[in-house]
């Protein structure tokens, strides 16, 4: 059996290198990788592409109560990711996708936080943080230098 994993990044792929580069090592390991995203604004689609990596698209809505339809899409698209093709590793990157991690069901046997940027804890969305992060089997943090 195909072990499976689960990419959840709700900034543009194409905007972030790490992701796209941690799709190709999953996929090029012998996973079978499901990555949830968006498209970049004016773009028509996404230019990543991976053999061995599954791409599922996400449009922004647009509209007063656009926040709200952009997490119940991504949460219900996790849902069924997850239902359809149980992943063995799940990895969220940044705030925002650990939100809809948590708000999913069917959790994988281990999920990873992914960080891109060091926290302000500024935002509602880092704050939250504090008491939800130790749902997570792994931490991945920048790295920073001390000058």
């Amino acid at each position: 059996m195909i072990p499976r994993a689960l990419l959840i990044s709700p900034a543009p792929v194409d905007g972030y290198p790490p992701v796209q580069a941690q799709a190709r090592l999953l996929a090029r390991a012998g996973f079978a990788v499901t990555l949830i995203t968006t498209v970049r604004r004016g773009a028509e689609g996404i230019a990543f592409g991976q053999p061995g990596v599954d791409v599922i698209t996400m449009r922004d809505p647009i509209g007063r109560f656009g926040g709200i339809r952009r997490l119940f899409s991504f949460v219900c698209t996790i849902n069924s990711a997850r239902r359809n093709a149980p992943p063995l590793v799940e990895a969220s990157y940044e705030p925002l996708a650990m939100l809809y991690s948590d708000l999913a069901r069917h959790k994988p046997p281990h999920r990873i936080a992914h960080f891109h940027e060091s926290l302000s804890m500024r935002r509602w969305i880092e704050r939250r943080l504090r008491g939800t992060v130790g749902g997570f089997d792994t931490v991945v943090v920048p790295r920073c230098r001390a000058r």
